[in-house]
This record gives C-alpha cells, sequence and structure tokens, in this order.
C-alpha cells in the first residue's frame, strides 16, 4: 500500500468514525483525489457527538437548506444556526470532541476534510508561520460565497465523475487552503 492510500484511508476513516455510514450519498472514496477528501451527506435529525482529536480541517456546507436548526457544542465549539443554501461549519484540525443537534433531517451537507499540509509555506507560498495554522477560527456558522461555490463544483464532481476531476479537487484543495488563511485565520 502507497503512502497515499494510507493517507486517504486515513481520512475516510474521519467521516465515518464521526458520522457512521448511514446518510453517506456519494464520496470522493477510490477517484484518485490527493488533495482532499468529500462526502456527500444526509443527516437525520437527532444529535451527534464525537470524541477525539481530528488531524484535518473540516469544512461542511450546506448545499440545499431546508430551515434545520443546527446546534453544536463542546469544547471547541458552541452555537446555533439555521441551516440555508451556502450555510459554511468550520471546524479546524486538531478540534477536540463535540456534539451537532439536529432539529429535523438535512438532505444534503458536503464534508469536506482538508489535510494539514495545504496549510504549509510551502504549500501556500507565502512566509506563513505554521504555528498560526491551529489558530483557524473555529466557527458555528458563517458564509463564504467563494468557499460555498468551491464546494459546489465538488458536489458537481461527485454526481458527474469527469476526466478532469482529480485535477479539479486537488486544485480546489489548493484554494479553499489560501481562502481559509486570507478570511478565517485568527488574527490575535
Amino acid at each position: 500500500m502507497t503512502l497515499l492510500q494510507e493517507k486517504s484511508i486515513a481520512v475516510r476513516g474521519q467521516g465515518l468514525e464521526k458520522y457512521g455510514s448511514a446518510g453517506l450519498l456519494l464520496s470522493s472514496a477510490d477517484r484518485g483525489w490527493s488533495g482532499l477528501h468529500a462526502e456527500l451527506r444526509s443527516h437525520s435529525d437527532g444529535v451527534i457527538a464525537w470524541n477525539g482529536t481530528h488531524p484535518d480541517t473540516e469544512i461542511c456546507v450546506d448545499v440545499c437548506g431546508n430551515g434545520s436548526i443546527i446546534s453544536r457544542g463542546g469544547r471547541d465549539a458552541g452555537g446555533r444556526t439555521v441551516a440555508q443554501r451556502g450555510t459554511i461549519w468550520l471546524s479546524p484540525a486538531g478540534s477536540q470532541e463535540g456534539s451537532i443537534d439536529i432539529s429535523k433531517p438535512v438532505p444534503r451537507i458536503l464534508h469536506i476534510y482538508l489535510p494539514s499540509r495545504h496549510f504549509s509555506p510551502d504549500s501556500l507560498d507565502i512566509d506563513l508561520d505554521e504555528s498560526l495554522v491551529p489558530s483557524l477560527r473555529q466557527q458555528d456558522s458563517f458564509e463564504d460565497p467563494l468557499l460555498a461555490e468551491m464546494a459546489y463544483a465538488l458536489v458537481s464532481e461527485l454526481e458527474t465523475q469527469t476526466a478532469g476531476g482529480s485535477l479539479l479537487a486537488d486544485t480546489l484543495a489548493s484554494s479553499l487552503a489560501a481562502r481559509l488563511v486570507q478570511r478565517h485565520l485568527d488574527r490575535r
């Protein structure tokens, strides 16, 4: 097994470990995407709880919106949001245990797992102190049209695989990291 395959299996395990296999609609597993892993999921109402530290940044984007009330709690988060198309939740690498309470089923949330290597100075081609990367702000919900459009492009590729899908996903992985550093790095 190659190092890339081992990393892919590890990233896939994050989503399964956190959310289980129920509700998994589409996945980038076995698509040859090396820059990120993505899962399109539906979530039923109720509470989802998890423990442990996750090694990758998780970006969740509601791709259709249905007005469900999403409450996040735990050591790293706490807040309540009405889910709308384009609503984004961010869990930086290293996030601790927590929970999500969903008031009614949400049909389509894209979960993007972005490895920490995308935040290195070499990857971003800027002189970024790597100790700042953990200061990406845990955010219960926000809107960022550029991040949302990148997520929609990934959903489109998950729904209809194209010859350039791997290139698109890998390029978007770098773009997602750059946008997070640009707009969501805690300046403290």
